[in-house]
């Protein structure tokens, strides 16, 4: 039976071809992807590729059912680009049991996306009053967690939630950079890059941060998320987007897909992630899309959260 006729990449979505495919019989056929594949291209494909690899974007009907193609099969990647169409967001924060976190989010927000309005969820006592004092609205719940996130997409209605952890402060072009990719009817996610600050203290809290720097941050290449961290694009891996159930403290969600289970504490998120994969999605990890957090540096909390994070990854 013939294989189906992939939907086309919307227009205006650029496409890049991952950086460690390569190009033989000519540039007829690109090999590489995880695990490795080989796709022959059609005649017409390869200056399309071509064109590509020197930054145009996918324009004519076939050029955006090849590019399609290529995306599903690991070989490349969507490139957000400015002035494309996307849907609205709304921003929720959670983990507003540190005030002090918490005011440096709504703080960063506010410099950079001044227009923004964002939720601030389960916060209480000093963190309400810091959310308040700015006129955002404060909705009850836990000051953490899965069902604090859940909370959050319920409360919000615009078409996708920004879910960003009391604490994190976001890069320049973060929202914009990722919001882009939901002009794919198809995403589902996006997963930004996450950045440690320095930690400026001495062994062990030193060594707890870098660990917690090395568990945190996914690399600098885009990649799909594959479902339940391996699939036919990638093997179980040690390191990178789908490596382990770890917390995300910065998710972007379509809203109205799943929620978070909260049964499964820190793992949650990358179990929805997965989940998601695994029905048909699109879910993406985008490191141009760049959040800071400020790592522990308590060597208790780390083993704790490490314990956490191994029993849920097995089942």
């Amino acid at each position: 039976m013939a294989s189906p006729i992939p939907d086309p990449l919307p227009v205006g979505l650029g496409v890049e071809i991952d950086r460690a495919v390569r190009l033989t019989d000519e540039g007829h056929v690109l090999v590489g992807g995880s695990p490795p594949s080989a796709l022959r291209l059609p005649p017409e494909g390869v200056s399309s590729v071509i064109r590509w690899l020197s930054g145009a974007a996918p324009d004519r009907h076939g050029e955006r059912r090849l590019a399609r193609a290529l995306l599903e099969a690991g070989l490349a990647h969507p490139r957000p680009a400015s002035g494309i169409p996307v849907p609205g967001v709304q921003v929720a924060v959670v983990g507003a049991g540190d005030h002090l976190g918490l005011e440096a989010t709504l703080d960063r927000l506010r410099y950079e996306h001044p227009d923004l309005r964002p939720v601030v969820v389960g916060a209480t006592c000093l963190g309400a009053r810091v959310a308040r004092a700015r006129g955002l609205h404060v909705v009850p719940g836990p000051l953490t967690g899965a069902r604090a996130r859940a909370i959050a997409l319920r409360v919000c209605d615009a078409p996708v939630v920004a879910l960003l952890d009391a604490g994190a402060r976001p890069a320049p072009g973060w929202l914009a950079t990722a919001l882009a990719h939901f002009a794919d009817p198809r995403v589902a996610a996006v997963v930004p890059r996450v950045l440690s600050e320095r930690v400026r203290s001495g062994p062990p809290g030193m060594l707890v941060a870098s660990l917690n720097t090395l568990h945190s941050d996914r690399g600098p290449d885009p990649a799909p998320i594959p479902p339940w961290g391996h699939g036919r694009h990638a093997p179980a891996p040690t390191h990178g987007p789908g490596a382990s159930p770890e917390p995300v403290p910065a998710l972007f969600v379509r809203r109205g897909l799943l929620d978070p289970d909260p049964s499964l504490g820190a793992a949650a998120d990358v179990d929805l992630l997965w989940l998601l994969a695994a029905r048909g999605w699109s879910v993406r990890y985008e490191p141009r899309s760049r959040v800071r957090a400020t790592p522990g540096t308590d060597l208790r909390s780390y083993l704790r959260s490490r314990f956490e994070v191994g029993a849920v990854a097995g089942p």
